[in-house]
C-alpha cells in the first residue's frame, strides 16, 4: 500500500507525464485542475492541490518526486502510470519518451521489464481503428449471455423526452431492431468498463479509455455509418471528455482509495471507491453509448451543445442504472480475463 508521501509523488509524476508532450489543450488542463482539487478534498490530502501548483510551475523535479517512493512496488507503480497517462492520447511523442526514459533511470527500473510494460501499452494505444475487417466487436462472449439482457428505462425527474425519434421526428417503429441492437451495444460495453474499474492491473485503465471507441463504432454501424479513427475521437471530445484527465482520475480514484481507507477508515474507503469507482465508469461509458445512438440514428445533425446536454442527462441515468446492474459488475470482475480484455481492445477478440 502507498503512504501518503508515496501517493503525493505518485500523482505528481503522472501529471507531468500528461504534461510532457506540451500538447494537453486548455479545455483538459482545466479537468486536471478540478481533478486535484476534488482530490484533496475528497483524500483530505490538501497537498494534493497545492502539488498541483508545483507541477504547472515547475517548482518540483521528476528527480526530486522519484526520491520520495520507498518501496519497489510504488516505483513500479508510479512508472506503469506515467506510461499509460502518456500513452492516453495515442502515439508516444519524443517528448513524453524523453521523460519516461528519464523516470525510468531516476526509479532504478529494470530497462527490460519497463521496456516490455511500454510495448504492451503502445499495443493498445496505438490498436488500429475498428473497421469491417475487424474481429467481432461484441464482448457477450467476456461477459456471459446476462450481458444481453435489455436496459430498464429510468426516470429522471424534469428530463424531457430527447430519443432519436423525439428529435428527429423519426417513425418509432422504423428503427426497432437497430435501436434494440444499440440498447444491447451499449449495455455490454458498459458493463465490461465497469467490471474493467474493480481489477487492479495498470493496463485495465487503457482498455476503460479505448473501449469505447469501439463501442462508438459500432453503435454507428448499425445505423449505417462507416466512422473513421478521427471522427470517432472528435465525436467523443465533442462531450467534454478528455483522453488524459479520464485516465489521471481513474489511476487516482484506485492509488488514492486506499489513501481514503487508511485516514478515514475502512466502512470511508469503501464508500469512497463504490461511489466514484465503477459508477462512474459505468454511467460516463452508458451516457457515451446513448449520445452515439441519439447522434447517428439522427443523421448526425445534432450540435456540440445538443450532444454535451444529452451527455449530461443520460450520465444520470447511468448513474441510477448502476444500481441495477452492480451485481452483476461485481460477478463479471471475479471471471473477467484481462488478456482477452486486451486482446478486444486491440481487434483481435
Amino acid at each position: 500500500m502507498l503512504t501518503s508521501a508515496e501517493a503525493e509523488a505518485v500523482a505528481a509524476l503522472a501529471l507531468m507525464a500528461a504534461l510532457a508532450d506540451g500538447r494537453t489543450g486548455s479545455d483538459e488542463r482545466e479537468q486536471i485542475r478540478s481533478l486535484f482539487q476534488t482530490l484533496a478534498a475528497d483524500t483530505e490530502m490538501p497537498a494534493l492541490s497545492a502539488l498541483h501548483q508545483r507541477v504547472i510551475f515547475r517548482q518540483t523535479t521528476p528527480q526530486a518526486e522519484a526520491a520520495r517512493l520507498e518501496s519497489a512496488q510504488a516505483k513500479q507503480t508510479a512508472f506503469e502510470i506515467a506510461v499509460c497517462v502518456a500513452d492516453a492520447d495515442g502515439a508516444i511523442t519524443p517528448g513524453e519518451q524523453a521523460f519516461l526514459d528519464d523516470l525510468e533511470r531516476q526509479l532504478g527500473l529494470d530497462h527490460a521489464a519497463a521496456l516490455a510494460f511500454e510495448r504492451e501499452a503502445d499495443s493498445i494505444a496505438l490498436a488500429p481503428p475498428p473497421d469491417d475487417a475487424s474481429a467481432p466487436l461484441d464482448p457477450t462472449d467476456i461477459l456471459g449471455p446476462a450481458a444481453s439482457e435489455p436496459m430498464s428505462p429510468i426516470p429522471i425527474e424534469g428530463a424531457t423526452d430527447k430519443s432519436p425519434q423525439a428529435v428527429h421526428g423519426a417513425n418509432p417503429t422504423s428503427r426497432t431492431d437497430a435501436d434494440a441492437e444499440a440498447d444491447k451495444t451499449i449495455l455490454r460495453y458498459a458493463l465490461l468498463n465497469g467490471a474493467l474499474e474493480l481489477l487492479p492491473q495498470p493496463l485495465a485503465a487503457m482498455a476503460i479509455l479505448h473501449l469505447p471507441t469501439r463501442m462508438v463504432y459500432a453503435v454507428g454501424k448499425q445505423y449505417g455509418h462507416a466512422l473513421g479513427a478521427g471522427h470517432i475521437k472528435e465525436f467523443i471530445a465533442t462531450l467534454g471528455i478528455g483522453a488524459t484527465s479520464q485516465m489521471l482520475e481513474n489511476f487516482a480514484r484506485k492509488a488514492l482509495g486506499k489513501i481514503v481507507k487508511k485516514t478515514l477508515g475502512k466502512t470511508a474507503g469503501k464508500v469512497a471507491k463504490a461511489a466514484t469507482g465503477p459508477m462512474m465508469t459505468f454511467a460516463t461509458t452508458y451516457a457515451m453509448g446513448k449520445v452515439a445512438k441519439a447522434y447517428y440514428a439522427g443523421g448526425r445533425s445534432l450540435s456540440a451543445i445538443d450532444l454535451r446536454s444529452m451527455f449530461q442527462r443520460d450520465l444520470a441515468k447511468g448513474k441510477a442504472l448502476y444500481t441495477q446492474h452492480r451485481p452483476q459488475i461485481e460477478a463479471n470482475a471475479r471471471t473477467l480475463d484481462p488478456a482477452k480484455v486486451l486482446d478486444l481492445v486491440r481487434g483481435r477478440a
